[in-house]
């Protein structure tokens, strides 16, 4: 399946828009948001805390450099007509 082609430009507005397929098959607007919070709660419950428990600076740079990266990605395939 062609991914939906972006609703705005630049480098983050790429992302805005953009449909993905998730594993039922449906479509869904892409989130970045929903990418760093899966990634926080695995920082969360690989250190034993709590989902509330706040992560310390250099936790929540790793997790906005490893979100970025499956942000880019992810508009990477999208540009190259792959199915995201």
């Amino acid at each position: 399946m062609t991914p939906t082609p972006p609703a705005t430009t630049g480098a983050q507005g790429e992302l805005t828009g953009l449909k993905v397929v998730k594993r039922s098959g449906d479509q869904v607007t892409f989130e970045p948001v929903r990418i760093e919070r899966a990634i926080a709660a695995a920082f969360r419950a690989e250190l034993g805390l709590s989902s509330e428990a706040q992560l310390d600076p250099a936790q929540s740079a790793e997790i906005a450099r490893l979100t970025e990266a499956v942000s880019s990605e992810v508009l990477f395939e999208a540009r190259e007509g792959k199915p995201v």
